[in-house]
């Protein structure tokens, strides 16, 4: 607050934000309204404006549509072109993007400019925070231009930390870090963040400017190191996953250790940079990580050289946005690999689902025309989710490449987008996982993928998931890296599922997996999750401890009359859900089979429907079961309870997940798990 309220002016507003409608100003401004604030965003793209004033994201961002609406519905959020709205407010953020130039060095006005361009518009007494990530030394330069102009302002900046399509989570979570010169702005700007979280760090302007061009650095040197040991592998026709798995397994000293692949976006390569300029470009670390990561596009394309006649191939590049599933193109290194394919290739066809782009490809035509593909994009966060890359480079002579290269040789669905993922996991099955394999793959009549998942490459359902793979594209191995147990292995499908719609069946033969496409249609028509249930008319269970099957249908029965859950059967693994769905409320389980439970409840808990089908389940005919009745028990029981309770919304779901989380002593955001 200004100093002296006495003579504070009467703003219409709580806050403006200068580049309001781009993908880290509209989060924040969708976040600030979202707990009650009055929000004015300023941007010069009036498209945008006209976008978000129709209550419309102009960009894919997880959790921001209905606040959205919300906000502009009450009138708290509205957009504009005019830059008096700058007056109307007692706080002020800067957020603009801060490019490099040609030459890799730092624009220093940018900042300055944006304010400079509604200077006329400030008003003494106000709060000016900073949130673009600037070269050491703006915020200075800032302060210096406001008071050459007599504007008389509190400045601190304070750098944003989301990751993109993630705000609407971390904007709540992470502590927001403050610099300011004087504690009266260093107090109003921690005031204003505690609105949003419910920590804050006080640091010197220059510390905090170095503090954000740090953090992307040391994550940019990281994945330039991945990417190096990756292609040391590589060369010598070692599989870097496996090694990877290895190092990281039970290892905490490891367990940070990112995956391969392209390290690209908005920020990493142009923070490294600032940093160099700032350095007197001696950052000798940075400069090489930059040689890493900028190179990998070339490395991979020498690598098919020497294994293919590329002049006489049509190759495709498979997501072309700098992360997997982001609609943001910018800096992306798939164009980079576009472009050196157009100049090696016969023909290079592009496509990407979130991104409309009249040089692209639909995914389905492309594998019409008989492209061998490759994965562009690195994954979410960088190359640690990377979706695309295999752990080798593939050869002529590798019988399975690795799930980013479609062989034109491969029979089944290769030319088709899979509408259903089912998801197996396993454990030590051997040569039985093959029977149940068959039996899905003859079932299922959608185009699909099958995932088996194991804990450790040296399960023994490892070779004969290797052996299907190479005659049927249909099934991949996925190596989990979630820790042991079911509960892990199906969390780490969930991650790797391709499809809207994701089964979860076993391996022991138990499921009939003719019904995969009834529980699936049922989720395509709305139903956030289908059951296959032992308990309704028509459902019947044969065989299986009897005090299993007591616990389950008492379970069962007493969840659907007095908690309203929408099946009979709400403990039975044998369900269809909702990707989306399963990605919005994670999963929490950790140990045994309770997931179905506690995907079932919280369902039900947020209102979203849930359906079933009789089913006809049968004791195991495969293999051993593994099912720990007394071991995994509390976890049950902690998911009964949940069942019993009023309508949630996902803001009191997320904070039910943090009190398990804190509980575990486990981080908020595990790891992603071993690809």
């Amino acid at each position: 607050m200004p100093t002296d309220q006495r003579d504070a002016p009467a703003f219409l507003a709580d806050v403006v934000i200068i580049g309001g409608c781009g993908r880290v100003g509209l989060p924040l401004g969708v976040a600030l309204a979202s707990r009650g604030l009055s929000v004015r965003l300023y941007d010069l793209n009036a498209a945008a404006v006209g976008i978000v004033n129709k209550a419309r994201m102009p960009f894919t961002e997880e959790g921001a549509d209905e606040p959205l609406r919300a906000a502009v519905r009450d009138g708290r959020l509205v957009a504009t072109t005019d830059p008096a709205v700058v007056g109307t407010a007692e706080i002020i953020v800067v957020v603009v993007g801060t490019p490099v130039d040609e030459h890799l060095n730092p624009d220093l006005g940018a900042v300055p400019a944006a304010l400079d361009r509604c200077a006329a518009h400030l008003v003494d007494g106000q709060l000016v925070i900073l949130r673009s990530t600037v070269h050491p030394t703006v915020t200075a330069l800032t302060e210096r231009m406001l008071s050459k102009r007599g504007i008389k302002v509190d400045l601190a900046f304070c750098p944003e930390r989301i990751a993109e399509g993630h705000a609407m989570e971390e904007l709540f979570d992470l502590p927001q870090i403050v610099g300011a010169r004087t504690d009266q702005a260093g107090d109003r700007a921690e005031k204003f963040f505690r609105i949003l979280t419910n920590e804050v760090i006080r640091l010197q302007p220059e510390e905090a400017e170095l503090a954000k061009l740090f953090t992307n650095t040391w994550r940019y040197i990281k994945f330039a190191t991945a990417n190096q040991f990756w292609m040391m592998a590589n060369d010598y026709d070692l599989d870097f996953e496996r090694i990877r798995w290895a190092i990281r397994h039970d290892y905490p000293r490891a367990a940070d250790m990112p995956g391969p692949g392209f390290a690209a976006g908005p920020c990493l390569l142009k923070d490294t940079m600032q940093l160099a300029a700032f350095n007197q470009n001696k950052f000798v670390l940075g400069h090489a990580a930059m040689l890493i990561n900028e190179g990998l596009p070339l490395y991979l394309v020498s690598r098919l050289e020497s294994s293919y006649d590329l002049g006489a191939l049509t190759v495709g590049v498979l997501g072309m946005g700098f992360k997997a599933g982001s609609d943001d193109p910018r800096e992306s290194l798939s164009y980079k690999l576009r472009k050196i394919l157009i100049l090696k290739a016969g023909e290079v066809l592009c496509s990407d689902p979130y991104i409309a782009d009249e040089r692209f490809t639909p995914l389905a035509a492309g594998h019409r025309r008989d492209a061998r593909f490759g994965a562009g994009g690195a994954g979410p966060g960088g190359p640690a989710d990377h979706r695309g890359s295999s752990s080798r480079v593939s050869r002529p002579d590798h019988g399975h490449a690795g799930r980013g290269h479609l062989g034109r040789d491969r029979p089944g669905h290769a030319d088709m987008t899979p509408e259903i993922t089912v998801v197996i996991p396993v454990y030590n099955e051997g040569a039985a996982v093959l029977a149940c394999l068959d039996r899905i793959l003859h079932a299922v009549t959608s185009p699909c993928e099958v995932l088996v998942v194991y804990d450790r490459p040296d399960d023994t359902t490892v070779p004969h998931i290797e052996q299907v793979t190479r005659s049927d594209p249909r099934v991949r191995g996925v190596l989990n890296g979630y820790g042991p147990g079911p509960a892990n292995a199906i969390r780490a499908g969930f991650d790797e599922a391709l499809s809207p719609v994701t089964v979860v069946t076993m391996a022991d033969g138990s499921d009939d997996p003719r019904q995969i496409d009834d529980l699936a249609r049922l989720v395509e028509r709305g139903v956030a999750v289908a059951a296959a249930s032992r308990y309704m008319p028509g459902g019947q269970q044969v065989g299986g401890p009897r005090l299993k099957r007591k616990l389950s249908r008492w379970a069962g029965v007493s969840l659907r009359l007095f908690a309203r859950v929408g099946t009979r059967d709400a403990t039975n693994s044998f369900k269809a859900y909702s990707t989306e769905f399963v990605r919005q409320v994670g999963i929490d389980s950790r140990a045994g089979f309770e997931i179905g439970l506690e995907l079932t409840v919280k369902a039900t808990r947020l209102g979203l429907p849930v359906a079933e089908i009789p089913t006809i389940w049968l004791d195991r005919s495969l293999g051993e079961s593994r099912f720990e009745l007394v071991r995994w028990l509390p976890g049950y029981l902690h998911w009964y309870r949940f069942a019993f309770g009023r309508r949630l919304t996902m803001e009191k779901l997320t904070a039910h997940r943090e009190k398990l989380t804190a509980q575990r002593g486990e981080n908020a955001r595990a790891p992603a798990p071993v690809r």
